[in-house]
């Protein structure tokens, strides 16, 4: 099935791959879930390897497949087919404007028939070029090269949100250390409860900064036996489901009276594939581009942004780290300077820091029958608020970035895009291939590494969290390693999660 996926999945444009994933994966989830629910038995474990090399084969096919038609689709030669892609472009483009007013009404004419016109355009691209360049299998796909590949005090989690004919929900992790010979399983039963009850029982512990004695045993404690058995101390975590919205580091253990974050790092993944991608080179990021203080405009019917006067200060002192640890000078963008145009022409910055409002609109509650699945696309549905983003006519305000545009920058030699801005981590959950957002959009764009928030910080707190994020960062040139840097100054003086634990990095 799943090399049946990648021979398919480059010849059809991106609402064909995701119909064509929607029907064929329960055949891979339900195999998964029949390992998962017998695994414990002698005679099934053997099944334990096959079953994870199959999940890190079909995990994320799509982003993988739609991130290489985006590149190749940026630099083709041909002249019939790079006509094809202007004109796709332009009507990517009509396409965002139109759907800012979709997501109230999204039955428009126009809109059905100009989504159409665009998948008619991104299929004849796909059976142009991309068709006969991916029947390669990917490299990292074998779990025993992935364990091989693990230090001391290292494992690699890879979560599964499964679903069976009844609509139970279960959540399987299987984690691989170098000492066992096989993964090792654990099943998680009460997914429901983890995605409804338990999930705003956790996020209002958040919100209202209350002491979480509940989160942890509910979401974490059967796993963190095994990684307390193996001596486990880093953790790469390939997050699906409700877990892509949770932070780990946040939960707080009441039989150490310490959160997670004080004794186990945890890194995010995409894919675990990504730890067979490293090249183990910290390289400085040469150029960046800091975002921020935008001038928005006044506020005009419909949803206005306010102003943000801490960005300015943010972008400002984030410059004077760059001065005095690697004398350079960053590139600001300020007041109406960061519209549309001038970020979709950016040219591969080292480093992007985009310090503005976010936005993600929920999916509308009745959608026409007759139109394409585009119209709901997560990716017209959040994006950035640039300047000028209160100006203009409902449905075609020139200063909000979708992340659909996102995804056709050219980052592809960008090494971090920070995204300071508050719940740059929502999106529309997708099983099996994460969040449909802005962090999916910037690394469909090129970029390696993105760091996202997960819920609204205190602006002052904010600011200083990245003051201390860069500090870290641009002398170890690190991200994974400042992450964790910012996270412990700021929670040695807030004890709360909510100030220190809303920024996840996400590596490709």
């Amino acid at each position: 099935m799943a090399e049946y996926g990648r021979r398919n999945l480059p010849g059809l444009n991106e609402s064909e791959q995701l119909a064509f994933w929607q029907q064929n994966r329960t055949v891979i989830d339900n195999f998964l879930l029949f390992v998962a629910r017998y695994a414990a038995l002698p005679d099934f474990q053997a099944l334990l390897g096959p079953a994870l090399q199959l999940r890190l084969q079909t995990k994320g096919a799509l982003l993988r497949v739609n991130a290489e038609q985006v590149q190749k689709r940026k630099s083709a030669q041909n002249p019939a087919l790079d006509s094809l892609y202007q004109r796709w472009r332009k009507n990517r483009q009509c396409l965002a404007y139109l759907a800012q007013e979709s997501v109230s009404d999204p039955s428009q004419g126009p809109l059905d028939s100009l989504i159409k016109a665009t998948d008619q355009l991104e299929k004849q691209m796909a059976l142009r070029q991309f068709r006969p360049l991916v029947a390669e299998t990917p490299a990292a796909e074998n779990w025993q090269t992935l364990q091989a590949d693990l230090q001391a005090g290292e494992a690699a989690l890879e979560m599964t949100r499964l679903m069976d004919a009844q609509g139970q929900v279960y959540y399987w992790a299987m984690l691989v250390v170098k000492e066992a010979p096989l993964p090792l399983s654990v099943l998680i039963p009460d997914g429901q409860a983890l995605e409804k009850n338990y999930w705003h029982f956790y996020t209002n512990n958040i919100q209202f900064k209350i002491k979480d004695t509940q989160s942890f045993d509910r979401y974490w404690q059967p796993i963190q036996a095994l990684l307390d058995q193996y001596q486990v101390k880093r953790l790469y975590f390939s997050p699906d489901g409700v877990y892509h919205l949770l932070n780990p580091p946040a939960l707080y253990e009441p039989a150490r009276q310490a959160y997670l974050a004080n004794r186990l790092d945890l890194v995010h993944l995409s894919n675990l594939q990504a730890l067979l991608r490293r090249d183990g080179d910290n390289a400085q990021p040469q150029g960046a581009v800091l975002v921020g203080g935008l001038e928005y405009g006044p506020a005009s019917a419909g949803e206005s942004f306010k102003p943000l006067p801490g960005t300015q200060t943010e972008i400002e002192n984030i410059a004077a780290l760059f001065q005095k640890y690697q004398n350079a000078r960053p590139t600001l963008w300020q007041d109406s300077e960061a519209g549309k145009a001038a970020l979709l022409n950016l040219q591969n910055p080292g480093l992007l820091h985009l310090a503005t409002h976010g936005f993600f609109y929920p999916p509308p509650a009745i959608v026409g029958e007759s139109l394409a699945s585009e119209v709901v696309s997560p990716l017209l549905r959040a994006g950035l608020a640039l300047s000028g983003a209160n100006q203009g006519e409902a449905g075609f305000r020139e200063g909000l970035l979708s992340a659909y545009e996102v995804s056709e920058m050219q980052l592809e030699e960008t090494e971090l895009v920070v995204l300071s801005a508050c719940q740059t981590g929502m999106g529309q959950v997708e099983d099996g291939e994460g969040v449909y957002g802005l962090q999916r959009a910037f690394h469909l764009a090129g970029a390696k590494q993105v760091l996202v928030s997960l819920w609204a910080v205190n602006d002052q707190v904010g600011q200083q969290w990245m003051q201390y994020f860069y500090e870290n960062y641009l002398q170890t040139h690190r991200a994974d390693l400042a992450l964790r840097y910012a996270r412990s100054k700021v929670q040695a003086a807030f004890t709360a999660p909510y100030y220190w634990a809303g920024f996840v990095l996400w590596e490709k």
